[in-house]
């Protein structure tokens, strides 16, 4: 189990069982990147009560992705930061750093393209052991 504080809409994550735990780092972008879409729409919108959901579950699968110790010392973790801050002043403050909405959506939907390609390719892998385990 996983002790980090302050996380209340993926508990079910917090287990070391969850799939989360198992994700690539590619994959857990692709997911953040789904709220950060989810904020941007909000705000967008005018409903502050979506916006606030949306950014409080992205800020804690932005949490979760920091605490996993996988990503220690590697590159996900400094990805990981960066991209929170950069959503952050964007989404709060005067976007200092020059994103849109459109290219943080685009940053984020490119992830959530290699995290499909990542799981067709682990697909096939295990299509293909499977025949070979049969033969």
């Amino acid at each position: 189990m996983h002790k980090i504080p302050g996380i209340a809409f993926h508990k079910e994550f917090l287990d070391d069982s969850s799939s989360w735990w198992r994700m690539s780092a590619v994959e857990q972008l692709g997911n953040i990147g789904s709220e950060v879409g989810r904020s941007i729409v909000a705000k967008k919108s005018g409903d502050t009560q979506k916006f606030d959901d949306a950014t409080w579950r992205m800020y804690e699968l932005f949490d979760l992705a920091m605490a996993d110790p996988r990503w220690r010392r590697k590159w996900p973790l400094r990805e990981f930061c960066r991209a929170r801050e950069v959503v952050s002043d964007h989404l709060f403050w005067e976007s200092q750093y020059g994103e849109t909405d459109e290219s943080l959506e685009r940053y984020f939907i490119a992830y959530g393209i290699m995290a499909n390609e990542e799981r067709r390719l682990k697909r096939a892998e295990r299509k293909r052991q499977g025949a070979k385990d049969a033969t």
